[in-house]
């Protein structure tokens, strides 16, 4: 029977295992940890919080099909989900229905501050919070997944069909050198972008060029990004794939074995430091249901 390999090939920290005492949920979309005793994870029943011993559920005012999470401070914390997005101060969820702005499903959250959040989604959604109210912005894109900035003046939103930047006056479309898709964005500044456009490519932004790192052996795609440093980045997608980047080259350290009876989806990965990385997803087939790693 084909088996999950996971080989680790860079250093720091002990190889990827897979998180067990997780309470049943269908889907785990999104993942931020602020401490290794203090990580929250979002999907299809709302969201769970870990203590680093034991996992918890969060319900009171949590909308189902949770799909993205952004942290300022561990006592505010944003999600969103179906048309809706939910604050935490520390002690109560706080939720706000958005379905007056005519949006559709809203599919990942960015902030600069508590005072400039933004909202993207599948039907050309962008939304803004200023403080005080959201309002929906135009912008030449939709079938959006990802949005990530260094500043107010400085954001990134992938689509499925462009990836698009804002510079504090206008959007514009932005040429990568590679195809579009659902993906992911993080970075460290304004001269310092990495795009993984789900694909087994992975671009970067310097400042006044993108760099195209070919992966060609590569299993799978990469769709989700994060680091805790410029030599020190994450990336997971498809058939269980995890990458890693140490400032120089991209190296897959784990994938699933070609022909497996299952199909590893890694959503979303996110860590508090060099040492303490989390990637969530699901796996269809054999054994249906969410799946959540650590290293």
């Amino acid at each position: 029977m084909a088996v999950l390999l996971f080989v680790v090939g860079c250093g720091g920290g002990g190889p990827w295992q897979k998180v067990s005492g997780v309470p049943e949920v269908t889907s785990v979309d999104d993942v931020w940890a602020f401490a290794p005793n203090d990580v929250w994870v979002v999907g299809g029943q709302g969201l769970l919080h870990y203590d680093g011993s034991t996992w918890t559920r969060s319900q009171a005012g949590m909308p189902d099909g949770l799909t993205g999470i952004w942290g300022f401070a561990p006592n505010d914390i944003w999600v969103t989900g179906d048309a809706s997005v939910s604050r935490w101060n520390g002690t109560t969820w706080t939720a706000t229905s958005l379905r007056d702005r005519s949006i559709g499903g809203i599919e990942d959250i960015w902030g600069s501050s508590p005072t400039d959040v933004w909202l993207v989604g599948s039907d050309a959604t962008f939304l803004h919070w200023n403080g005080t109210t959201w309002a929906r912005v135009q912008a030449p894109s939709n079938q959006n997944n990802a949005v990530w900035g260094s500043g107010p003046n400085d954001i990134y939103v992938l689509g499925v069909f462009a990836l698009v930047h804002w510079n504090g006056m206008k959007w514009s479309r932005v040429d990568t050198g590679v195809s579009n898709g659902e993906g992911g964005i993080w970075g460290f500044g304004a001269s310092d972008v990495w795009v993984a456009p789900d694909s087994e490519r992975a671009v970067h932004w310097n400042g006044s060029a993108w760099k195209v790192y070919d992966n060609d052996d590569f299993v799978g795609e990469m769709s989700a990004i994060w680091g805790s440093a410029p030599d020190d980045i994450w990336a997971v997608g498809s058939a269980g794939s995890i990458a890693h980047f140490n400032g120089k080259s991209w190296s897959e350290v784990a994938h699933q074995d070609i022909g497996s009876p299952f199909l590893r989806m890694f959503k979303a990965v996110h860590g508090s430091g060099p040492d303490d990385t989390w990637a969530v997803g699901a796996e269809l087939g054999q054994h249906s249901g969410p799946i959540i790693y650590r290293r």
